[in-house]
């Protein structure tokens, strides 16, 4: 009884300190969940200028000027939050970044993951390009896991390279888990950091193509090698070919995501006289989707317009001193701006006004090395100007000289050498003289002075080779010396251990001797006759 008392306060206790424990974490973590705004306030189509975020259902939004990553209207745009199916932008980067579009993909079976499809099955085998068809058109789960192990091997190592790639292009409040988005509290991203994310993918061409395609067949070829085909439509309702009440004339193409906890989104891209403008809706409705992306995109295209960066540089005038030009008076050199100038930032009036006024505040201009020296030849690029405005990548343009200015080169001048005095037939007395070089040239002091020494450098040469040659002769008399004097003393010695007397004496030791009375005894005696 005692034991079931005491178990029972422990087990209290325990659920207690579990409870304090989880309690902090349960209260105060922080929730990527939607909020749409289910009241939006009226909104005019004739006055899109005047769109402000209570006119929006979406939770967070953004419209970014596509080309320099601008971001032109916002709300809440760095609040965390489930982007859903959305997240397949990054997937579809990845996969361009890193396969190509004819490359052959075996579905494994971790790809039948559920929920939205394009029904692949174990051991098809799918091109990346119908790959991208499935995951843009139709959000296809399953192709989403296929060009993830495709791209990394694995969702986890994939996952991973999706949240290197996000730090790449900046993303601060980004993390992935999946490359489809489907539920997982660790997913998340924001308004501001999924427009880098649209833009980025904006610049394959191949990608700009499928996000505006509105029917596709998907082809699979089968383990038995029969081909299963699939038709499937864009469920972007803003495309101009889609027909319907949301058709945007000015829709390129988008992405659409729908989860209970992340509700409705849209990261879509239009463009208007040459204005592209990426825009972002999460957390939305259904329906307001559509509404919200419209009045986004109608509002960049009425509040701005392109920077005409060339016209205000020739309303301004760039010019540089030019060091060792040959006229001093004349070394002032005027700058042109190159017509291939970078794409033109959007600005609103207002601002327009403030760079036109200050514009000098807003630019800079360098030089490779600092200065420009003569000679400069007319249309050469010879600085770089630098502008700067807020919330704008920096912007860099060429500068060429408007003319050629000629360096300083030392003339030759004549002098004059008196010669003796003649006389004419005449008898006119004419005065001749010779025209002699009064200095040299800093060109031609530059090409003969090379000359000379490289002959300076041959005749030491051909010296040193001869010096070398007669000393090696010389080394190998004495040697030659050398071995003949130590043979001969070594002959020496061999005789003096054989015989001690001098070397005069030696020859005739050595010569065989005679008897005398030899030939007395050899010579038989005459016979008289």
């Amino acid at each position: 009884m005692i034991l079931l008392k005491i178990q029972k306060k422990l087990t209290i206790m325990l659920a207690l300190a579990l409870l304090l424990t989880l309690l902090p974490q349960v209260c105060f973590a922080e929730s990527y969940k939607a909020s749409p705004n289910r009241d939006p306030a009226s909104y005019s189509s004739s006055r899109p200028d005047k769109l402000n975020g209570n006119m929006l259902v979406a939770t967070s939004a953004v419209a970014v000027d596509a080309n320099t990553g601008r971001i032109l209207f916002s709300k809440e745009p760095n609040r965390k939050i489930f982007p859903a199916s959305t997240t397949k932008v990054m997937t579809a980067l990845l996969a361009l970044e890193h396969l190509d579009m004819d490359e052959v993909v075996t579905v494994s079976k971790n790809c039948l993951v559920g929920e939205s499809s394009v029904y692949l099955a174990e051991g098809e085998k799918v091109t990346v390009e119908d790959l991208l068809y499935g995951l843009m058109l139709k959000s296809g789960n399953d192709a989403a896991v296929a060009l993830a192990e495709a791209v990394a091997g694995s969702v986890a190592d994939f996952a991973q390279m999706m949240n290197e790639r996000a730090e790449e292009l900046g993303c601060e409040n980004t993390h992935f888990e999946t490359p489809h988005g489907l539920p997982n509290d660790n997913h998340y991203t924001t308004a501001a950091d999924y427009a880098k994310v649209m833009i980025a993918a904006s610049q394959h061409e191949e990608f700009m193509h499928i996000i505006g395609t509105l029917k596709y067949t998907l082809h699979a070829e089968k383990p038995d090698g029969t081909t299963r085909e699939y038709s499937i439509t864009n469920g972007n309702k803003l495309l101009p070919d889609a027909g319907g009440e949301f058709a945007y004339e000015y829709m390129l193409g988008g992405k659409t995501g729908y989860t209970d906890a992340a509700q409705n989104a849209f990261v879509g891209i239009s463009e208007k006289d040459g204005m592209r403008v990426v825009t972002v809706v999460f957390g939305s409705l259904q329906e307001d989707k559509w509404r919200d992306t419209k009045r986004l995109a109608e509002y960049a295209f009425a509040v701005y317009q392109p920077l005409d960066l060339q016209g205000i540089c020739a309303e301004n005038e760039f010019t540089v001193q030019v060091q060792n030009a040959n006229d001093p008076e004349n070394a002032e050199l005027s700058l042109v701006v190159n017509d291939d100038a970078a794409v033109a930032p959007l600005v609103s009036d207002a601002e327009l006004s403030e760079i036109r006024s200050n514009f000098s505040q807003y630019t800079s201009i360098t030089y490779p090395t600092g200065t420009v020296t003569a000679p400069v030849q007319q249309g050469d690029i010879v600085g770089q100007l630098h502008f700067n405005y807020e919330g704008m990548d920096e912007i860099v343009l060429d500068l060429s000289a408007s003319r050629t200015v000629a360096s300083v080169i030392t003339s030759m001048e004549p002098t004059q050498t008196a010669r003796p005095q003649s006389s004419s037939g005449s008898g006119v007395m004419v005065i001749t003289s010779d025209v002699g070089t009064g200095g040299w040239s800093s060109l031609y002091l530059l090409v003969i002075i090379p000359v000379v020494l490289f002959f300076i450098l041959i005749i030491w040469l051909i010296v040193e080779i001869r010096r070398a040659r007669a000393a090696r002769r010389e080394a190998e008399r004495r040697r030659r010396t050398e071995e003949v004097n130590r043979r001969r003393a070594q002959r020496d010695a061999a005789h003096m251990q054989t015989s001690p007397l001098p070397r005069s004496q030696r020859y005739d030791q050595e010569r065989p001797r005679r008897n005398p009375d030899s030939r007395s005894r050899n010579t038989r005696p005459r016979r008289g006759g």
